[in-house]
């Protein structure tokens, strides 16, 4: 080893121009006799890191059990302080699909490089890791803790009609198994002198002759999953080439057989009359997009509480909190103790649910509601895509049908030259009617069958007959689309591109936008009909509550002054605002103080004299309406206040003096500018009296 490193310092001096700094490098040495002092009498340097418990090499711990142990549970540290960071996002849509698309897989190369499903090592570090990481969903449905069904349904797939979240439970076998694999098929063709250090792991068992560890626990781990699907070793016979190939075709055996036994769960949780819970969660295998949908535009971005409703009902989880209670519906008035009638004989099952169910029902009963809500979406979004795709097409068009009055809700003009077009009608299916239920649990897309063939029965005899083709658009609640359905979709992705990267693209783009304008109609429809409580004072939570008419607005009073208002001054308005003379001593009482109420008496126009221009030597007359002394003469300058300062002013143009004490014959109001009314001037200040322009 020593030897080793010295030539491996010398090629980095002699290619590379550099220094090997043993500072910076680190000896494992996992032999217990190989201790720091030995190492130094062999010459390795003074200042190299020493560790006999194991060390990191490309991002894999190597060492004992306990080594391994402490590195993972310090990058399971790391990854649950992302997740706290994660909760302070406030889109449960966001939050989702950062833990499901970035977080969780932090995980996959640590699992690929331990023994993850080896309780005694690391149990209590997986059910850490796997209860934090499920409690993104659980934040989102305002559950606490989640059952064995919302719990495996958070760790599928979203084909298999889960969540895609991947849990330390749920990878830890297929990743170990699949890097053990990889290695034991690609080591020795590099190295043949080491092939018995890792045979075959589907060839190992208790009798065979001691094997290295890693063996030992790749064979354990391929018996834990032959547990859940008895096919798994034959994914790894003969192997692809890719190592992320191989783990998703483990992963892909196991998710197969573990539908199946969330079906198996959902079958042991219904009621035989009504079951519900399967014919739900066939109806949500048929959407994988929804949930993995970016929100880049208004078709692909929820709410919280539609996403809430959507990720509940996923998961088949109760909607409503089961409060042992009396409820009703806040729609058509129908209580929790009244029970489903199928061919009018009463089942088992509740007709007013905790899942949302009787809210889908009774929007259809109400006139318009889940047609504007849930069909007119989907229909305007087909629509949309048609125009996408190039392809010429009509919403709703009237007067289409030659041989009836019907109106179809999308025409594709598909060969516009020969005049065929292909008729749409679109119909949304509830796979949990009490008619239906029963067969929608036992065949997938019972619903949509039944909705094709009602469709066909309306309108294929008059389509047929003005030379149309007629394709009933069918998608039920839980999100699954008709088979007739996606081959037309696959179809307008051929006339996009002739590459079938563009085209498998363009297909996804127009399933996910389908998908999420349906579940989001799907509950919108809930979140308009809630269920309340039974009891009187019980409101509905969101909805309207009538208050009757508002009380009438209070009358309008005039305020009255404090003081009456003050009289008119008995001297002549001139005479108040002449220029008084400084050899005459001043008798005239004090002016009374002002109210707010006090405005100058106006006299109408006809009383007003004639305007006069005043000349320096023709003195000032009194008007006819001027009761008291006159003034003998009036400057040029404009009359002040008695109590203001004598300087003066410079005069107005002469046909604004004239006015002085009334106005022009056409206004009756005076403009001052200075000092409000009732108030003193201020030192040096004075009062201007402007005619209004």
């Amino acid at each position: 080893m020593l030897e080793a490193y010295r030539r491996w310092a010398y090629l980095y001096s002699k290619d590379l121009q550099g220094e090997l700094r043993s500072d910076k490098s680190f000896v494992y040495a996992p032999s217990p006799n190989l201790t720091k002092e030995a190492l130094l009498k062999l010459g390795f340097p003074a200042d190299m890191k020493f560790s006999q418990d194991g060390t990191r090499v490309l991002g894999a711990p190597i060492g004992n059990d306990s080594f391994k142990a402490q590195f993972a549970s310090n990058k399971v540290d790391a990854i649950l302080k992302d997740l706290d960071v994660l909760a302070l996002m406030p889109s449960f849509q966001a939050q989702h699909l950062i833990a499901t698309k970035s977080i969780a897989h932090r995980i996959n190369h640590l699992l690929r490089n331990i023994p993850g499903g080896e309780i005694d090592l690391l149990g209590d570090l997986a059910f850490r890791y796997d209860n934090a990481l499920l409690l993104v969903p659980n934040r989102i449905c305002h559950q606490i803790s989640f059952q064995a069904l919302p719990r495996l349904l958070c760790s599928l797939p979203q084909a298999h009609g889960g969540l895609g979240y991947r849990t330390w439970a749920s990878t830890c076998d297929s990743a170990f198994l699949a890097a053990y694999t990889h290695i034991a098929h690609t080591f020795p063709s590099l190295f043949p002198q080491y092939k018995d250090r890792y045979p075959q792991a589907q060839f190992i068992t208790a009798g065979t002759s001691p094997v290295p560890r890693q063996a030992y626990f790749a064979s354990r781990a391929l018996a834990r999953l032959r547990s859940v699907s008895p096919t798994a070793a034959e994914t790894i016979v003969t192997p692809p080439p890719s190592l992320r190939e191989l783990q998703h075709n483990i992963t892909s055996n196991t998710d197969s057989a573990r539908a199946l036994l969330a079906t198996a769960l959902c079958h042991d949780i219904d009621a035989p009359d009504h079951p519900r819970h399967a014919a739900m969660y066939y109806s949500n295998c048929g959407d994988p997009h929804t949930f993995s949908s970016i929100p880049i535009d208004a078709d692909t971005t929820f709410t919280n509480p539609d996403f809430a409703t959507i990720m509940a009902r996923r998961l088949l989880i109760q909607i409503t909190p089961n409060t042992r209670e009396k409820r009703r519906c806040s729609c058509c008035k129908i209580t929790s103790d009244t029970r489903l009638e199928v061919k009018k004989k009463p089942i088992s099952y509740p007709a007013l649910d905790l899942y949302g169910d009787h809210q889908v029902l009774c929007m259809t009963k109400m006139k318009g509601l889940r047609a504007s809500r849930w069909h007119d979406p989907v229909v305007r979004m087909i629509h949309r895509i048609s125009k996408a795709a190039n392809i010429p097409s009509s919403y709703e068009p009237s007067s289409y049908m030659i041989l009836s009055n019907q109106r179809p809700d999308v025409v594709i003009h598909s060969d516009p030259l020969n005049g065929q077009a292909i008729v749409m009608d679109c119909r949304t299916n509830d796979p949990t009617l009490a008619g239906d239920c029963i067969k929608c649990a036992q065949t997938p897309g019972a619903a949509n069958d039944e909705g094709t063939r009602q469709k066909n029965s309306k309108w294929l005899s008059a389509t047929t007959a003005q030379r149309d083709t007629f394709l009933p658009f069918c998608i039920e609640v839980g999100g699954r689309i008709s088979t007739t359905s996606l081959d037309f979709l696959r179809n307008l992705s051929f006339a996009t591109s002739n590459t079938p990267s563009d085209r498998a693209a363009f297909l996804t783009w127009a399933l996910q936008r389908i998908h999420c304008t349906s579940q989001r109609g799907v509950a919108q429809m809930i979140h308009a009909c809630p269920s309340i409580r039974a009891d009187n004072h019980e409101l509905p939570f969101g909805g309207l509550v009538p208050l009757g008419l508002p009380p009438p607005p209070p009358a309008f009073r005039r305020p009255v002054p404090c003081h009456p208002p003050a009289q008119p001054p008995a001297w002549p308005l001139a005479a108040a605002l002449a220029l008084p003379d400084p050899q005459i001593p001043q008798a005239l009482p004090p002016s009374p103080p002002l109210s707010p109420a006090f405005h100058f008496p106006i006299l109408p126009a006809h009383t007003y004299p004639p305007p006069v221009d005043p000349t320096p030597d023709q003195p000032f007359t009194d008007p006819p309406w001027s009761v008291g002394p006159s003034p003998t003469q009036v400057d040029n300058t404009i009359p002040v206040m008695a109590d203001l300062p004598q300087e003066p002013i410079p005069a107005l143009p002469t046909r604004a003096s004239s006015h002085i004490g009334a106005t022009r014959q056409n206004q009756d109001q005076l403009y001052f500018s200075g000092p409000p009314l009732g108030l003193p001037p201020e030192p040096g200040g004075a009062v201007y009296l402007h005619d209004l322009p």
